[in-house]
């Protein structure tokens, strides 16, 4: 091949590679059922273990700019189960999620106040956005660890071309700073949750 079709290639494979390139949204809706957060309030007397399902959300990502990424996570409050049915019933009701009211819990990102680079297509990111709980919104900056799946998505579903994002966190919030009930010096059911998740997201070309 001469000088000028190299070239050629080179330009038209950079052009590809750009057309393909860019910020993508990454739907967090879960047709599998698999994504999912784990919950526990920890106590010297009684830890209480829980998990939430019924996740959705969406997520703008650029690997490029990893720096930009916003969006939000959404879980629906009625997908929180605890291992003691009475305890699901209480955190449910009126004193704690208070579900018939407010249907989901939810997470802005406003901006990513830093990001460390772990190797390919991953990132560490420290997200600065709003936690909404029972129609109460608090500041919430979380660790975020992102890793970016090119071409991958056909793994996940049958069929489908595109990209995946997952998503794993682990942050703290206080019940107390949302209106729940309190247990007297917290001896049973702590007043800190702590909630631990990896979800994924697609992107479908």
């Amino acid at each position: 091949m001469t000088h000028i079709g190299l070239l050629a290639s080179a330009a038209a494979a950079w052009a590809t590679v750009a057309a393909a390139a860019g910020p993508k949204v990454f739907d967090f809706r879960d047709p599998k059922g698999v994504n999912g957060l784990h919950i526990l309030l920890d106590t010297a007397v009684e830890p209480i273990a829980g998990l939430a399902g019924g996740i959705r959300g969406e997520i703008e990502f650029d690997p490029a700019a990893p720096e930009k990424m916003t969006g939000f996570i959404e879980v629906e409050t009625r997908s929180v189960r605890f291992v003691n049915p009475t305890m699901t019933r209480v955190a449910l009701g009126p004193d704690w999620f208070d579900a018939d009211r407010h249907p989901a819990l939810r997470y802005e990102i406003r901006r990513i106040a830093s990001v460390q680079a772990e190797g390919h297509n991953r990132w560490r990111l420290h997200a600065e956005g709003t936690f909404i709980c029972r129609g109460v919104e608090r500041p919430l900056t979380v660790e975020i660890v992102a890793t970016h799946l090119p071409g991958r998505l056909g793994e996940r579903a049958e069929g489908a071309s595109g990209d995946l994002l997952v998503l794993r966190t682990s942050f703290t919030v206080r019940r107390t700073e949302f209106g729940m009930t309190k247990d007297p010096e917290f001896r049973q059911v702590a007043d800190e949750v702590q909630v631990r998740g990896a979800i994924v997201g697609q992107a479908p070309d």
